[in-house]
């Protein structure tokens, strides 16, 4: 009986570990492995549970037992994400408005060039995860090369949504995509100002249509945005803001929807 029980209550875990042993991600493993690893898990603890049922309804005597093995295994990788977004949440509370007005551009930039090139929307990650389920481990895979490579301005954009994507994938941490999405929207206002720097880096106009918009299921609980849309401007800093965002709305670099919102926020 014993011998049963260990089978149902850690068999799968124990060949898990096993595996890992092996070092088949090398001795550090990186962020993009943690998410390939959790799916191997969590695949494989499905197909193990299957096994376990089959079993049970041929051998009705033998009763399957759920494993905590199982669930501190699905902690460790849940505290790893917390972690990371916690770290990275963190950074954008040291950063000055510019400069998360800089990050908040380019992860709006490359969700529209992103929903361009396959149709998917990363303002609904819960259905961009249903149309392609690696699209985290795809964004993961494709920080660390920016990173090895020393490209920090394109691992920017990608950060922001594979973050969103675990929170969405993940009820524990959802409430930090949430605060890490209010501490983006600090930045909404001098997206609009960074633009121009932004096409001289990149080459190309910032797309910045819905500049406004929060990822489906991530809407911050307090946005730190109307805070700072309700500061009061003098009347000359009125007229210069307004004139700022008509060049950019003739230069093609803001949409009607979005120059309109913004003549209201200015004007009060």
């Amino acid at each position: 009986m014993s011998l049963r029980i260990f089978i149902f209550f850690g068999g799968w875990p124990t060949l898990f570990g096993i595996w890992l042993l092996t070092e088949p991600y090398g001795r550090y493993i990186r962020g993009w492995e943690v998410e390939e690893a959790t799916q191997i898990f969590m695949g494989g603890s499905v197909l193990w549970a299957i096994g376990c049922i089959v079993w049970t309804k041929l051998h009705p005597h033998t009763r399957t037992l759920t494993t905590p093995i199982k669930m501190k295994a699905k902690g460790y990788f849940t505290e790893r994400m917390k972690n990371e977004i916690n770290e990275y949440i963190t950074a954008l509370r040291g950063a000055d408005d510019e400069e998360v007005g800089l990050v908040l551009l380019a992860a709006i930039d490359y969700r529209n060039h992103y929903l361009y090139r396959t149709d998917i929307d990363l303002f609904d990650p819960a259905l961009a995860l249903s149309a392609n389920p690696g699209l985290t481990i795809q964004f993961s895979k494709e920080i660390e090369n920016c990173q090895a490579e020393n490209n920090n301005i394109e691992a920017v954009p990608l950060l922001v949504w594979a973050h969103s994507l675990r929170a969405i994938q993940n009820p524990q941490i959802r409430a930090l995509g949430r605060e890490m999405w209010g501490e983006l929207q600090r930045g909404q206002q001098h997206a609009l100002k960074k633009s121009e720097d932004f096409e001289l880096v990149i080459g190309r106009r910032p797309d910045l249509t819905g500049l406004d918009g929060v990822p489906e299921g991530l809407s911050p609980r307090k946005s730190n945005q109307s805070e700072n849309s309700t500061k009061s401007l003098s009347n000359s800093e009125q007229e210069d803001e307004l004139l700022r965002i008509k060049s950019l709305f003739e230069k093609g670099l803001l949409t009607q929807e979005v120059y309109e919102e913004k003549q209201r926020e200015i004007l009060g």
